[in-house]
């Protein structure tokens, strides 16, 4: 028995991700949707913008990490990773330049000792305790 083509396609996805991994976790290990798409009997490949990126902005906003190289370190992964990373959320959107910026230099002013603050404040000279 012959037949013509199947008129009623649909679309059939699957999810992929790495359980163990035997090295830094990075982009690489993210969660992927593979969809084969009907219509153009193409693969589409999507992740999750908000997945992928989530971990280096909640990082970021913590006000932990003053730097790129102290973000890459508290992740556990290679400061390129997290220099790429940094560099897609500013074209997709994600966070700018700016945001990023002052998730630094909060985390600077939060991590000084009394004696930097005191400097700061210029009250470097004799105080008295109250």
């Amino acid at each position: 028995m012959k037949t013509g083509p199947v008129q009623n396609r649909t679309k059939v996805s699957t999810e992929t991700g790495a359980v163990q991994f035997r090295g830094l976790p990075d982009e690489r290990t993210d969660p992927r949707i593979f969809s084969l798409d009907p219509e153009t009997d193409r693969w589409e490949i999507q992740t999750s913008e908000d997945e992928r990126f989530a971990k280096y902005r909640d990082a970021l906003r913590s006000y932990k990490h003053t730097s790129g190289t102290k973000l890459a370190e508290g992740l556990g992964v290679n400061k390129s990773t997290v220099s790429r990373a940094l560099e897609q959320m500013k074209a997709d959107g994600v966070m700018t330049a700016e945001e990023i910026s002052i998730c630094y230099n909060t985390a600077k002013n939060l991590n000084k000792t009394d004696d930097e603050l005191a400097a700061d404040l210029g009250a470097g000279e004799e105080s008295e305790d109250f």
